[in-house]
């Protein structure tokens, strides 16, 4: 009986070891499952983000030097309703990302992380140049809007446009 006892116990020690190396190894396993995801995500994040992040940058530096050169061609006049309409509801949409380009500008490249960093930049250069467009293009309004004559005479009575535009009739539709 003593002879089973102890096979017993060394078969039970051998199970017990065997057990506890396979659970060691299932840890190790969940472990190293665990942070190689983690590890394969950030694997994925510098080869392919920070080249993507980059290509962005450069791609925004090119469409930038692109703009900049379509700006400075004088804006074609309106011919049409439809032109003025069609700038009208441009700049409107523009004034609408105006918030939000300025929320860009007030950014801290210097404080960015460094892949981040010319992207950054770019981003901010595009706005400064989109700030600029943009003014440029309510002075463009604002010339077309001044008043256009001044005059005095005794048979006619000078009305200002801001006057006949304020004593409108609301039923018709202005263009201008």
């Amino acid at each position: 009986m003593l002879a089973v006892d102890q096979s017993y116990n060394a078969s039970l020690k051998s199970s017990l070891n065997n057990a506890k190396t396979v659970v060691g190894l299932e840890w190790l396993y969940e472990d190293v499952r665990s942070n190689l995801s983690k590890l394969l995500v950030v694997v994925l994040v510098v080869s392919l983000g920070l080249p993507l992040v980059l290509f962005f940058g450069y791609r925004l530096k090119l469409k930038r030097k692109k703009f900049q050169r379509q700006m400075k061609k004088d804006l074609p006049l309106f011919k049409t309703h439809k032109d003025y309409s069609t700038f009208k509801k441009q700049l409107g949409e523009l004034d609408a990302l105006m918030p939000s380009l300025k929320k860009v500008h007030n950014y801290n490249a210097r404080r960015a992380p460094w892949p981040i960093r010319y992207t950054l930049g770019q981003m901010q250069k595009m706005t400064s140049t989109l700030v600029t467009y943009n003014s440029w293009l309510k002075k463009r309004l604002d010339v077309l809007n001044e008043e256009r004559f001044k005059g005095e005479s005794n048979l006619f009575k000078f009305v200002s446009e801001k006057e006949l535009w304020k004593d409108r009739n609301q039923a018709y539709q202005y263009w201008m």
